[in-house]
């Protein structure tokens, strides 16, 4: 029982871990997107 409850966790543990690697993964081209639009935005600024 408690060998059983221990993997359970184990896998548990695993999965939220690959979650929060793509929830990085995720946040960091999001926030690249911004970064390249903010850049794009000001050229556009300065050229007027």
């Amino acid at each position: 029982m408690g060998s059983k409850a221990v993997t359970f966790t184990a896998a548990q543990f695993l999965l939220l871990q690959c979650h929060v690697d793509a929830l990085r993964s995720m946040w960091h081209s999001s926030y690249s997107y911004l970064l390249v639009l903010a850049v794009s935005k000001l050229n556009c600024l300065s050229e007027i």
